[in-house]
């Protein structure tokens, strides 16, 4: 697990396994010309190997000494890595960087106990990995549903691991953006897609529009919203009737006309 400090690129670039992290994203070995694309590595640095996994690269430090080392993207990169040891994400998930929690939070490797405690980080970034964790637990998930951060509610009602009763809960939150999270999660049942159809907000109507699993009646009536932006949602349903498709391509606003377009069902009548 090499860690090379490039000065090239302003980055530290780190080798782990089959993968080069630098800054905040990360590449497999196979793509490196994605990596060579986006950060655009000088000539010199290619010639020195830099940017080429040779598999020939001796490991400088193992993860136990990786975890503890000065530079955060290290410490990040190793909290989010498939094979980092779990005596490992215990000691990072007390990082004093919360974005090492973060990584902490996201790995799906991190065993139950710590994303509990994660879960009670005063950073919300930290709570709002935990809520998208896809093996973060029920329990876990419905008192977080309840956090004071609406982007840490609106994490839960996006996770599909979620329980039906909590995401009814969240469709009458205060916040659009929770509500908009609910009304795009496809588990939720058709009679709370129609309460959301007609929210107020615009974007939680389009949520509903977009949502694979809406009604056909409730999409139809959503096809003569007075938002542009929701009739376009609507054409962009894969499940829209041919019909609705032949109507809403006489829109006056091009954005809905686009979506029509778009749409390979109405595409395969034309």
């Amino acid at each position: 697990m090499p860690v090379l400090t490039n000065k090239y690129i302003g980055h530290t670039v780190i080798i782990l396994d089959d993968y080069i992290y630098c800054g905040c994203q990360h590449f497999h070995v196979s793509d490196l010309d994605t990596f060579i694309a986006e950060y655009k590595p000088s000539e010199n640095l290619i010639a020195e190997g830099w940017a080429k996994y040779t598999g020939e690269l001796t490991q400088l430090e193992e993860y136990q000494d990786l975890s503890k080392h000065e530079n955060v993207d290290v410490r990040i990169a190793v909290a989010k890595h498939f094979n980092a040891p779990i005596d490992v994400l215990s000691a990072l998930s007390a990082d004093d960087y919360y974005m090492v929690r973060v990584a902490v939070a996201s790995n799906p490797k991190t065993p139950i106990a710590i994303l509990s405690a994660l879960s009670k980080d005063d950073y919300y970034e930290v709570r709002v990995a935990v809520a998208r964790n896809p093996k973060t637990p029920i329990d876990i998930l419905e008192i977080l549903s309840t956090d004071c951060d609406y982007e840490v509610r609106s994490s839960i009602a996006s996770n599909l691991n979620m329980s039906i009763e909590i995401l009814k809960i969240l469709s009458t939150d205060d916040h659009y953006v929770v509500k908009g999270a609910v009304a795009s999660n496809p588990n939720l049942p058709s009679e709370t897609l129609k309460l959301l159809s007609t929210d107020d907000a615009c974007v939680v109507r389009v949520a509903v529009a977009r949502n694979p699993k809406t009604p056909i009646d409730i999409l139809e009536i959503l096809s003569t919203d007075p938002s542009a932006w929701v009739r376009s949602a609507v054409a962009s349903n894969l499940n829209m009737s041919i019909e609705i498709l032949k109507i809403l391509s006489t829109d006056d606003h091009y954005v809905v006309k686009g979506a029509v377009a778009s749409n390979p069902n109405f595409c395969k009548v034309l």
